[in-house]
């Protein structure tokens, strides 16, 4: 029986003896391709942060150039606008051009009462001519019957126009 147990001893020490070798040598197995998996995530890394570096450096002048652009068209359309706003600043309202339209019924002096049935608008207060130019434009005032004549006259003048005209028409009185 003792030689029983010592072979099975043996056969138990060989067998563990194998096991342990495999174990061994799988632990080992394992940690070379950690050791691999890590030197590859280090390689990745590396290159990625190359790649990044390289876009980086390529792009920069490319953001720098376009803020430029940018600021060169800002810069062009201010200046634009700019010389727009000078001009129709500096464009004065002809009033007496503007008083054409109405020669052929108040006449040229404003003193004629158009068709017979309005009167005479020479001299006629700033604010009371304004009030009803606008009146007129807007399609609200109708005296002695000539609210459409006088709206199509009035049509697509702009405030600063109907200001000039009553203006004009004051002092033709004068």
């Amino acid at each position: 029986m003792k030689k029983f147990l010592i072979a099975s001893l043996l056969i138990l020490s060989f067998a563990y003896g194998i096991e342990s070798n495999a174990t061994n040598s799988t632990v080992e197995a394992n940690k070379s391709i950690t050791d691999k998996a890590g030197d590859l995530l280090g390689d990745l890394s590396n290159g990625t942060k190359d790649l990044v570096d390289k876009v980086k450096d390529s792009t920069t002048p490319l953001v720098e150039e376009t803020k430029e652009s940018a600021t060169k068209l800002v810069n062009a359309i201010k200046q634009k606008t700019n010389e727009l706003l000078d001009d129709n600043a500096t464009q004065t309202i002809d009033a007496k051009e503007l008083y054409s339209k109405c020669v052929g019924c108040h006449g040229t002096d404003g003193k004629t009462k158009a068709l017979n049935k309005s009167p005479m608008i020479a001299g006629a207060d700033y604010n009371a001519t304004l009030t009803k130019l606008q009146g007129y434009q807007k399609g609200e005032l109708d005296v002695s019957g000539m609210g459409r004549l006088m709206t199509t006259q009035v049509d697509g003048l702009k405030p600063e126009e109907l200001e000039a005209l009553a203006e004009y028409i004051e002092k033709m009185g004068k």
